[in-house]
Protein backbone atom coordinates (compact mmCIF):
# COMPACT_ATOMS: atom_id res chain seq x y z
CA UNK A 1 0.00 0.00 0.00
CA UNK A 2 2.46 2.51 0.45
CA UNK A 3 4.30 1.63 -2.42
CA UNK A 4 1.08 2.77 -4.04
CA UNK A 5 0.79 6.00 -1.96
CA UNK A 6 4.40 6.65 -3.17
CA UNK A 7 3.75 6.69 -6.71
CA UNK A 8 0.40 9.10 -6.11
CA UNK A 9 2.81 11.55 -4.38
CA UNK A 10 5.58 11.28 -6.95
CA UNK A 11 2.41 12.31 -9.70
CA UNK A 12 0.98 15.09 -7.58
CA UNK A 13 4.35 16.84 -7.33
CA UNK A 14 5.26 16.18 -10.61
CA UNK A 15 1.64 17.97 -11.59
CA UNK A 16 2.06 20.56 -9.06
CA UNK A 17 5.26 21.50 -10.28
CA UNK A 18 4.08 22.02 -14.24
CA UNK A 19 1.34 23.72 -12.98
CA UNK A 20 3.34 26.21 -11.08
CA UNK A 21 5.88 26.22 -14.18
CA UNK A 22 2.75 27.03 -16.42
CA UNK A 23 1.55 29.83 -14.43
CA UNK A 24 5.04 31.55 -13.74
CA UNK A 25 5.75 31.14 -18.13
CA UNK A 26 2.63 32.99 -18.61
CA UNK A 27 3.04 35.22 -16.15
CA UNK A 28 6.20 35.86 -17.79
CA UNK A 29 4.88 36.27 -21.17
CA UNK A 30 2.04 38.67 -19.72
CA UNK A 31 4.59 41.10 -17.84
CA UNK A 32 2.94 40.39 -14.83
CA UNK A 33 5.11 40.48 -11.60
CA UNK A 34 4.45 38.24 -8.62
CA UNK A 35 4.01 41.61 -6.71
CA UNK A 36 0.79 41.57 -8.59
CA UNK A 37 -0.34 38.07 -8.30
CA UNK A 38 0.15 38.35 -4.06
CA UNK A 39 -1.72 41.91 -4.15
CA UNK A 40 -4.58 40.21 -6.34
CA UNK A 41 -4.68 37.30 -3.74
CA UNK A 42 -4.21 39.52 -0.98
CA UNK A 43 -0.69 37.79 -0.23
CA UNK A 44 2.49 39.38 0.68
CA UNK A 45 5.13 38.83 -1.79
CA UNK A 46 7.18 36.95 -0.53
CA UNK A 47 4.50 34.68 0.20
CA UNK A 48 3.43 34.25 -3.17
CA UNK A 49 7.17 33.79 -4.04
CA UNK A 50 7.50 30.85 -1.72
CA UNK A 51 4.00 28.80 -3.88
CA UNK A 52 5.98 29.17 -6.94
CA UNK A 53 8.68 27.62 -5.54
CA UNK A 54 6.61 24.81 -4.45
CA UNK A 55 7.18 25.48 -0.57
CA UNK A 56 3.59 26.62 0.22
CA UNK A 57 0.65 24.97 -1.25
CA UNK A 58 -1.71 26.61 -4.29
CA UNK A 59 -4.85 26.38 -3.39
CA UNK A 60 -7.53 25.94 -6.42
CA UNK A 61 -9.08 29.00 -5.40
CA UNK A 62 -5.71 30.90 -5.84
CA UNK A 63 -5.27 28.62 -9.25
CA UNK A 64 -8.11 30.26 -10.80
CA UNK A 65 -7.80 33.78 -9.48
CA UNK A 66 -4.49 33.97 -10.98
CA UNK A 67 -5.96 32.43 -14.26
CA UNK A 68 -8.72 35.53 -14.17
CA UNK A 69 -5.98 38.08 -13.54
CA UNK A 70 -3.74 36.87 -16.20
CA UNK A 71 -7.42 36.59 -18.44
CA UNK A 72 -6.24 33.20 -19.33
CA UNK A 73 -8.57 30.09 -18.99
CA UNK A 74 -7.88 27.74 -16.59
CA UNK A 75 -9.34 24.58 -18.91
CA UNK A 76 -6.75 25.45 -21.44
CA UNK A 77 -3.55 25.29 -19.15
CA UNK A 78 -5.05 22.35 -17.67
CA UNK A 79 -5.21 20.51 -20.98
CA UNK A 80 -1.66 21.77 -22.44
CA UNK A 81 -0.32 20.12 -19.35
CA UNK A 82 -1.89 16.89 -20.12
CA UNK A 83 -0.66 16.96 -23.43
CA UNK A 84 2.92 16.39 -22.21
Amino acid sequence: MEKLNSGSNQRSRLFMSKLLNALIRERTRKNITPDMIASHLGYDAGEYVRIEKGEQPLYLSDFFNICDLMCEDPREIIRDLAKD
